[in-house]
């Protein structure tokens, strides 16, 4: 189970970053609506249901496999430079497409909640558009690295982060999600910068979409974001290496337990013993935890137990427009 995500949406972001890629679905949960996504979005080569047979899957897998290899012989055959006209076709309207949804991008946000003094903490900032033809973050991000404007989509982001803490309750704090990449951005760094206006109030969540050790100077990175007054959290910890290696080199103020460790801690004593260690040691060094992805009393009756800091999910809020109420 993907939360968040849909099997199709999972394969549109394959496809764009990935385009050679042979895609199938197979899905227990088939509908019309399923199917129709997978085509426009996904452009699945099949579409399969179960239960499937193991002879069906094989002469799928082998039919998917014959269709990749003709695919690469057919972009290296004379064809290629009509290939490359279409794609340049597509490119196009990918970055209309891009354009449009910049312009009708906005902030999304969703309550980071204290349950013992019933207060919110924060908001974690996301981004939204109502272009229908981006229609999740997922395409959005995914096309924004595919035609390189990862570091333009951010910026806007972070640009219209400051208007939002004019209405923002008093005290809250802006958590915004920072792939490594964007920490190679000079604009992260200038004092006048539209989200360095508000660092007092922004805590910068520094995502594994690619590796920080691509990251030249990141220690004197880290060192000039806390001098403009932003507080470093890490994202995910407990998703696997990754997300540990960031806890140890980045030495985060905050961080997010990864809500694959959260769904249904309760009936999983292995991740309850995980989770309770990952917080008696930012217990212990002073940092601040959050639990994100709760979506059941259950899971939150456990958590307080564990003696985690913050909380985050849908059983208190989706994310919506600025501020949605807490249940």
């Amino acid at each position: 189970k993907m939360p968040g995500i849909s099997g199709s949406e999972f394969l549109t972001i394959v496809r764009l970053r990935y385009p050679d890629v042979v895609r199938i679905i197979l899905t227990g949960e088939a509908s019309l609506e399923t199917a129709v996504d997978a085509i426009n979005n996904a452009s699945i080569f099949r579409f399969l249901r179960k239960p499937c047979s193991a002879s069906e899957l094989k002469s799928c897998l082998t039919a998917a496999a014959k269709a990749a290899v003709e695919h690469k012989w057919m972009r290296d055959s004379a064809e290629y430079a009509a290939i490359e006209a279409l794609s340049e076709k597509e490119r196009r309207e990918k970055e209309a497409r891009v354009e449009r949804a910049l312009v009708r991008l906005w902030v999304a946000t969703q309550p980071i909640v204290s349950v013992r003094d019933r207060t919110v903490y924060g908001y974690e900032a996301l981004v939204r558009t109502d272009e229908p033809e981006v229609p999740h973050p997922g395409v959005f991000f995914g096309l924004a690295e595919e035609l390189g404007r990862t570091d333009e989509l951010d910026r806007c982001i972070r640009a219209k982060i400051p208007a939002l803490a004019v209405d923002a309750p008093p005290n809250a704090l802006f958590f915004v999600n920072l792939a490594p990449p964007s920490l190679t951005d000079e604009d992260m760094y200038w004092p006048d910068a539209p989200l360095s206006s508000i660092a007092d109030r922004v805590v910068l969540e520094i995502t594994e979409r690619s590796s920080l050790d691509h990251v030249d100077r990141l220690q004197e990175r880290m060192a000039k974001l806390r001098t403009l007054g932003f507080c470093i959290a890490v994202d995910d910890l407990g998703s696997g290496y990754a997300g540990l290696t960031s806890f140890t080199t980045l030495n985060p103020e905050i961080v997010k337990f990864d809500m694959s460790l959260i769904r249904d801690i309760h009936r999983s004593p292995t991740k309850a013993k995980l989770l309770q260690s990952l917080a008696a040691v930012c217990r212990e060094l002073g940092v601040i935890s959050v639990a994100e992805g709760i979506e059941t009393d259950e899971e939150l009756a456990h958590l307080i137990g564990l003696n985690c800091s913050l909380f985050q999910g849908f059983l208190f809020s989706r994310p919506g427009r600025p501020f949605p109420p807490v249940n």
